[in-house]
């Protein structure tokens, strides 16, 4: 009997990687898949090794480890589905009952496949070319999108020109702070039963105009900042991309390549950017200076969230490295001025966006929710704590940088939307909408008085304060 060689473990593997990487095209980059790629594949070469020492039978020891990988990849999507679900007053959605199930699915699968371990060829065969098709498949979607449907983005750089000067140490050096999810001290009132006021009147005391009914003219970050970063409001991307695209090309290139940033690089600017871990506030090749503040990858951590990994998500090292990277963060910033000017720098905090990872001292949280893109962000006091942790370090950041600076910077502290404690997304209340859209908006500038600025500013007007 002719022996049919076994690929599908392999085509499948690459499938897998692939069909996260295609289902986020337009915010991932190629750079985040080897670490991923070389985690399954060290993981299929010691399983399948340890398999055929065992069975020394290639082709059930194959089915078995595409089975597996068909597991790995699906629980943390059925994990999703099974979330908050009840039948009666049993609650199927933990990881004690569904995992039972995957794991008897599995046993089964194996079972049968054992009995037929002789006469597997045909099923191999068919599993070969199954798994090759999907293959070609989902590298052919990512093709497209790269080759026919990626929005021409050439024009974001061609019509932001500006005429250059020379530069000039007397030009004060800009300060572009995002704290992600940062709520206006009206919202935190009103919905979290305590205030930020230690804080305002911190910045207050420092020169800081605070906008109070400041509101984000965005609920969402990559339209938010593409927008305040090129003074424009951005509704012609539902036009450009239609109304339902979530393609994020065009406010993830706008974002790299702003007007705001170019117009300061013009004008003999370095930009200086302290790295997020997220999508185009991490990776800019437009920066001059580009600091990396550790290895936490967004797009890894999805990654686990959506496979078996997501049974042990809380105990992996994703939390680490999230909080290493906000402190190291906090500490580049403190001390930039190591870097001559003028400069132009940019910093996204990806707090105080839930996840809570951090106590009101800093000290590290276990939140329940572990991804950027939760939904909905409780418990309330978790944000309260975790706000409470950065304005302690945001303090220490601007003292340390207004004390080193030759002259007076200008420094904008803004968040890009509100928070989210209300899941009515879907239909959205009037307190949903002023939670998301009430922001923090505080704004160094030397030399304006404050009674020239309109009391309510919305990020698309910050930058052409300074300007």
């Amino acid at each position: 009997m002719k022996k049919h060689k076994v690929w599908h473990p392999i085509l499948f593997a690459v499938y897998s990687i692939l069909f996260l990487f295609a289902h986020n095209v337009s915010e991932a980059s190629f750079g985040d898949l080897p670490v991923p790629t070389l985690l399954v594949f060290s993981g299929i070469v010691l399983i399948w090794g340890l398999l055929w020492v065992l069975f020394r039978n290639w082709q059930f020891t194959g089915i078995i480890v595409t089975t597996i990988i068909l597991a790995f990849f699906t629980y943390g999507h059925a994990y999703n589905i099974v979330l908050h679900e009840h039948i009666g007053s049993f609650d199927i959605g933990r990881h004690r009952h569904l995992f039972p199930v995957y794991a008897l699915l599995f046993l089964i699968v194996s079972y049968l496949a054992f009995r037929s371990r002789e006469s597997l060829g045909t099923l191999t065969k068919i599993l070969n070319f199954t798994t090759g098709v999907l293959l070609v498949f989902v590298i052919a979607e990512i093709s497209y999108f790269h080759i026919f449907s990626r929005p021409d983005t050439k024009y974001l750089t061609n019509s932001y020109e500006t005429s250059p000067r020379d530069a000039s140490s007397k030009n004060p050096d800009v300060y572009y702070i995002i704290l992600d999810g940062y709520a206006s001290n009206k919202t935190i009132v009103d919905y979290y039963e305590t205030n930020n006021d230690d804080f305002e009147g911190y910045l207050k005391d420092k020169g800081f105009y605070i906008s109070l009914g400041s509101v984000s003219n965005y609920v969402h970050t990559p339209v938010s900042l593409s927008s305040s970063m090129n003074m424009e409001y951005v509704n012609f991307l539902a036009d450009k991309l239609g109304e339902n695209s979530v393609d994020k090309t065009i406010p993830y290139e706008m974002i790299k390549n702003s007007k705001a940033m170019q117009f300061l690089k013009a004008r003999g600017y370095s930009f200086v950017l302290i790295r997020s871990g997220w999508g185009p506030t991490d990776k800019n090749t437009a920066a001059d200076v580009s600091i990396k503040c550790g290895s936490y990858n967004e797009y890894l951590k999805m990654m686990t969230h959506t496979t078996m990994l997501r049974i042990f998500e809380k105990w992996l090292i994703f939390l680490d490295r999230h909080r290493d990277n906000v402190r190291k963060m906090f500490s580049e910033l403190k001390d930039i001025n190591r870097i001559d000017g003028p400069k132009f720098v940019m910093v996204h905090f990806l707090v105080p966006h839930a996840p809570f990872i951090f106590g009101p001292n800093g000290e590290p949280r276990l939140p329940e929710n572990l991804l950027l893109g939760s939904r909905i962000w409780l418990p309330r006091q978790g944000y309260i704590d975790q706000i409470a942790y950065i304005n302690s370090q945001m303090k220490l950041a601007i003292d340390n940088i207004l004390a080193t600076s030759a002259q007076t910077p200008i420094i904008m502290i803004q968040a890009d939307h509100g928070p989210a404690s209300f899941d009515k997304w879907d239909d959205p209340t009037d307190e949903f909408l002023k939670e998301r859209f009430g922001i923090i908006n505080a704004i160094l500038l030397s030399g304006v008085p404050e009674d020239s600025l309109r009391s309510v500013l919305t990020p698309v007007n910050n930058f052409r304060l300074g300007f």
